[in-house]
């Protein structure tokens, strides 16, 4: 028998020859790459967030505080194997108007492989009162629910014994959940098999919708008796939810995202805790339901950082490491969404579906590419209920544990996010808590100024919006869908057996689901719960997608289009060999197509005079000079000069001016197009000058 020894392998041998290697240090790294021209300091870059990315990452120690999984902080996951036993919960949003096409759209996203519903409420409930005249077409964003029966269909589509059913009713939760319960009381349905969340995030709907029904005090005293009613008779579903969404839709940094989750869970903790709630059942009926952005790296890092913050929560009430936190629902961003090219939005939330499964989602939501357009068709959720099949059929993403352990670069990361997010939430407690931030403004101050740098990245391309901002297709045909239209026949509440204006002899909670059963509406509810209390007001945060300032310009060109029969226009001044300008006219080009502006060129001029008698000829007004330096150098700023007399409104110049930026202006040139410019701004200007825009 033949057999073989270690030094007879030469796979092994090859591996012991690389280990007679000495192993380079970090200062020897450096000092090669110091010797290379330009800056070392230009390897680096930022990320949302404002954290900087060094160009080389090797074990700093981080690794060893982000621990194990299953074992405090908890980084790397609250369960030793992660998500390996099943993988994350598919859960499919629902928010089409009419219930009974809700319930549609629901059993077809089951059949392809959802495993969870989200139904999301519309502004009629969440506000708690009606919102709109009789027959109105008001827009909407949610299921039309009056009375308890119109969750009828809904519930007729959903095994509730397999089907996760998580609630989102706003500020009008109690009244949501109430309605889901006395409708599967009727169905004959025990409520202590559902399984799922009631959603009920007070201080998430006051931030998000800017009102909050039963007022901010009421709501917080209502934290415990809501806890204590799903503990007793829902065991299956958490009674309340932390939303960082309308935090993260309008612009919040990653670290501002995680303090305004940690000091809202802190402020439901601790009204439960002071109201007798033991800790361990209080922090077992908090759900988390986290906005994943464009960064993957830094979105992974957010959600390990989310449970090494709540678990230093957990020790500071007192408990133990055991004690269960509820899990981490994960949402792709409707703020990095396009309604231009929206076919991209499939990659967009691809990375960000991966950026959540990798830093250890236990529920994911894959929004449909279309859904910054309307509702959603039958398509779009499909292929959203694919990213899914692709992660966990294809990938087997879902038998790893902490895909991302052991990264240098996320580990460190996250450190640094960690001690970013928790000095802020520090500052929150310090101020008074959440609640207060909300009413005084702060959190609205914070999420403005990060909102403002993010406008400023995006205005200038440092984060471009792919088929938006860069590479724009300007014969694209627009992706058409039906905006959400209250229904008619539903438009007014039916009016149920009125409710006395007292507190309630029972749980309210319970006394809800009572008056749900016997017809009364979840208007009603609504301001019985209330009471005396006023609603709480204060200004929403708006959700902005991150295209829509370069869309704007682009509807302003379509409008132009329609009236005048063409779009607005810019000439490309190509000088020289097409070697000269050929980079830069098709840099020109994307930009302008960004704004809607149609190119008009020409392979090239030898001369002024040729360039100018074509810029005339061309009935043209916008002028865009693009060549090489060198030709710059002896054709400016005569050429300038020679375009203004041609009849230019505005006159561009592509590339960078140096040292000759004010004479070249004196010359002429309004704007220069090159990597570091305001796309926004210049395009803007130049819409202006062509008169498409007003201002």
């Amino acid at each position: 028998m033949t057999t073989m020894s270690d030094n007879d392998n030469p796979l092994l041998g090859e591996l012991q020859a690389r280990g007679e290697f000495v192993q380079p240090s970090m200062d020897d790294w450096r000092a090669l790459a110091e010797n290379r021209p330009g800056d070392l300091h230009r390897l680096a870059s930022e990320v949302p967030g404002g954290f900087l990315v060094e160009p080389l990452y090797t074990d700093s120690g981080a690794s060893e505080s982000a621990g194990w999984p299953g074992r405090a902080p908890f980084t790397r996951g609250f369960r030793p194997l992660a998500n390996t036993p099943g993988g994350w919960e598919v859960c499919q949003r629902t928010a089409n108007p009419e219930p009974a096409e809700a319930a549609r759209t629901m059993a077809m996203d089951l059949k392809h492989g959802a495993t969870a519903v989200w139904i999301i409420a519309d502004a009629t409930v969440r506000s708690g009162h009606h919102g709109g005249e009789s027959g109105s077409e008001m827009p909407v964003d949610g299921v039309v629910v009056s009375t308890a029966d119109d969750l009828d269909p809904i519930l007729s589509t959903i095994d509730t014994t397999r089907i996760g059913i998580h609630l989102d009713g706003g500020g009008n939760g109690i009244a949501l959940a109430a309605a889901v319960i006395a409708a599967c009381r009727t169905r004959g349905l025990d409520p202590g098999t559902i399984r799922g969340s009631h959603g009920w995030d007070p201080l998430g709907a006051l931030a998000g919708d800017g009102e909050l029904p039963y007022g901010i005090e009421r709501s917080l005293a209502l934290v415990p008796s809501m806890a204590r009613w799903a503990g007793t008779v829902t065991p299956g579903m958490q009674a309340l939810t932390v939303s960082t969404l309308p935090y993260q839709r309008a612009g919040a940094d990653p670290d501002l995202e995680l303090a305004c989750a940690t000091a809202t869970g802190v402020e439901y903790l601790r009204r439960m805790v002071d109201a007798g709630i033991d800790l361990q059942s209080a922090a077992g009926q908090i759900r988390w339901v986290v906005g994943i952005g464009r960064d993957l790296f830094v979105e992974a890092a957010k959600l390990r950082v989310f449970r090494r913050l709540w678990a230093r929560v957990i020790e500071a009430f007192g408990g133990a490491a055991s004690c269960p936190v509820g899990p981490i629902h994960a949402v792709t961003s409707l703020r990095c969404m396009s309604q231009r090219d929206p076919w991209v939005n499939m990659l967009r939330t691809t990375v960000e579906s991966m950026a959540a499964v990798v830093g250890g989602a236990d529920c994911l939501t894959v929004l449909p590419f279309d859904s910054a357009i309307g509702v959603s068709d039958d398509f779009g959720r499909r292929m959203a209920v694919n990213v899914h099949a692709i992660m966990r059929e294809e990938s087997h993403l879902h038998r790893i544990i902490d895909p991302a352990g052991g990264s240098f670069y996320v580990e460190r990361l996250a450190e640094d996010m960690a001690r970013a997010a928790w000095s802020r939430f520090q500052r929150l407690e310090a101020g008074g808590g959440m609640a207060a931030a909300l009413v005084d403004g702060t959190i609205h101050r914070a999420v403005g100024k990060a909102a403002a740098e993010q406008d400023d990245l995006l205005a200038t391309r440092r984060w471009p919006v792919t088929g938006v901002s860069t590479y724009p297709n300007p014969t694209e045909v627009p992706v058409l869908r039906p905006s959400g239209v209250r229904p008619a026949a539903q438009a007014q509440p039916p009016q149920g057996p009125p409710l006395e204006d007292q507190p309630w002899k029972t749980s309210p909670v319970e006394a809800a689901v009572d008056a749900l059963s016997t017809g009364a509406t979840l208007i009603q509810v609504a301001a019985a719960i209330r009471g005396s209390a006023a609603p709480t007001l204060v200004s929403p945060f708006t959700a902005r997608r991150e295209a829509a300032d370069f869309e704007s310009l682009r509807d302003a060109s379509d409008r132009w289009l329609d009236t005048r029969g063409s779009r607005p226009r810019a000439f490309l001044v190509n000088i020289g060999a097409v070697s000269d300008h050929r980079i830069r006219a098709e840099f020109a080009r994307n930009l302008l197509e960004a704004g809607g502006i149609e190119v008009v060129t020409e392979t090239g001029f030898e001369t002024i005079e040729q360039a100018a008698t074509a810029f005339v000829a061309s009935g043209v007004f916008t002028a865009v000079i693009c060549s090489s330096d060198e030709a710059y150098a002896t054709s400016m700023p005569d050429l300038a000069s020679a375009l203004r007399e041609a009849g230019a409104r505005m006159v561009l110049l592509t590339g960078n001016p140096g040292t000759h930026e004010e004479a070249w202006r004196r010359a002429g040139v309004d704007h220069f197009l090159n990597t570091a410019c305001d796309a926004l701004a210049l395009l803007t200007d130049v819409l202006r000058a062509e008169g498409v825009i007003d201002g």
